[in-house]
């Protein structure tokens, strides 16, 4: 596995602008990104590596986003998240512009 350091720099951006696509705000994407890295640090030895670093940082970075929207109280469960917050109809659109 990738040192920490590096996973840091190779998704750093992925994990930017797949949340910038889900909220449209760049105060609240760096401040989920740096969450999610954060979180992502600490359950580093937790990983498996069945599935891909990719796919395990960007799912902690969603996880990340739902709660810091639940902790705003901007909304309650993830359909109104993306209902209010979502510029894109679908999470896989915004997952495009990565």
């Amino acid at each position: 596995m990738d040192s920490f350091d590096e996973i840091y720099k190779q998704y750093y951006k992925l994990v930017y602008f797949y949340i910038f696509g889900l909220c449209g705000n760049r105060d609240v994407a760096e401040e989920v990104t740096q969450e999610s890295f954060f979180r992502a640090l600490r359950k580093i030895n937790s990983f498996k590596e069945n599935s891909s670093i990719k796919t395990w940082i960007i799912t902690i970075a969603r996880n990340v986003f739902f709660d810091y929207c639940k902790k705003k109280k901007i909304m309650h469960d993830r359909d109104e998240i993306f209902t209010y917050l979502n510029p894109y109809p679908h999470e896989k659109e915004a997952m495009q512009l990565c």
